[in-house]
């Protein structure tokens, strides 16, 4: 029973949201972390053999700096990659497994970058054996500091947005539809004839979807959606006269009258609006934003 207990909690975690991690700041804050580690990590225990010399720390240290600089470029790398291939990253859909099975694939390849380098730095014949050791290496070095960092950044950071999500419905509570004027909104798409009117306080949410975006509304109290040919940016730009109306996400516009709770997990806060069930995600850059608008509600 307990067995059977402990891997549902596992599981559980595993499929717990975390963020991406996709930030430029993020990407070179790594790097450097990595640059750093691997060069004194390497100068300091010398886990594979490694020596001073000539007797002299100083030449060991500029070796091990050889392999600090091949992480750094692995890691720059790979900070592209995950540019290039942003949608596999989405953080709508990551989770914790998918962090700790990629967080391992990246400490992989820079060990692979790192035994490339000492095979040409030292002249090494490289073989199947001498690749299984040094990842080997490579991974006892590297699995236990990446899962228990994934740990316990997933509970700090929920904890935090958490708390944090608490107190800040506590003050938007009831505001929702005493702050909308009898005004309307009109909404145009690129393709002829595309136009939505509305009043103001209709509006629920637009999403951005490629080259489109689709509008959550309300009509006579049921909610309804359209497709508009058009970019979110665009309807920002529509929406300008309507503080209300809030790009609170690269792919997420919000009516912050509409709002009726604001939750919180790994990955920040979560809107919840009064109608339909969709969360509405907040990036991490505008958490301070977001508190002080929906604040002056």
């Amino acid at each position: 029973m307990s067995i059977e207990l402990d891997f549902q909690t596992i599981q559980k975690w595993l499929l717990q949201p975390y963020p991406s991690g996709t930030e430029a700041h993020g990407k070179w804050r790594t790097a450097l972390f990595g640059f750093f580690f691997v060069t004194f990590f390497l100068y300091l225990f010398k886990p594979f053999g490694g020596y001073t010399f000539e007797g002299t720390r100083w030449q060991w240290l500029l070796e091990c700096l050889g392999f600090g600089g091949v992480t750094l470029l692995v890691s720059i790398l790979w900070a592209l990659f995950t540019q290039i291939f942003s949608n596999f990253f989405d953080e709508a859909r990551w989770n914790v497994w998918k962090e700790l099975v990629t967080t391992m694939i990246f400490v992989t390849l820079i060990g692979s970058g790192n035994l490339l380098y000492a095979a040409y730095r030292y002249q090494q014949a490289l073989s199947i054996g001498y690749f299984l050791q040094w990842q080997f290496v490579t991974w006892s070095v590297g699995i236990f500091p990446v899962a228990f960092g994934v740990f316990f950044k997933q509970l700090r950071l929920m904890n935090r947005y958490r708390q944090e999500a608490q107190q800040i419905t506590q003050q938007v509570v009831g505001h929702v539809h005493q702050t909308s004027k009898q005004e309307r909104i009109r909404l145009s798409g690129e393709n002829q004839g595309e136009l939505l009117d509305m009043a103001v306080q209709d509006l629920l949410y637009v999403l951005a979807a490629d080259n489109y975006v689709v509008v959550y509304y309300l009509e006579s109290q049921v909610l309804k959606n359209r497709m508009l040919r058009s970019s979110l940016k665009k309807v920002a730009e529509q929406l300008e006269a309507f503080p209300q109306c809030f790009r609170c996400h690269r792919t997420h516009l919000v009516n912050l009258d509409q709002v009726t709770a604001v939750l919180g997990n790994a990955q920040g806060y979560k809107l919840q609006l009064a109608f339909g069930d969709q969360l509405i995600p907040v990036s991490r850059s505008l958490n301070d934003t977001i508190r002080t608008r929906l604040n002056a509600l």
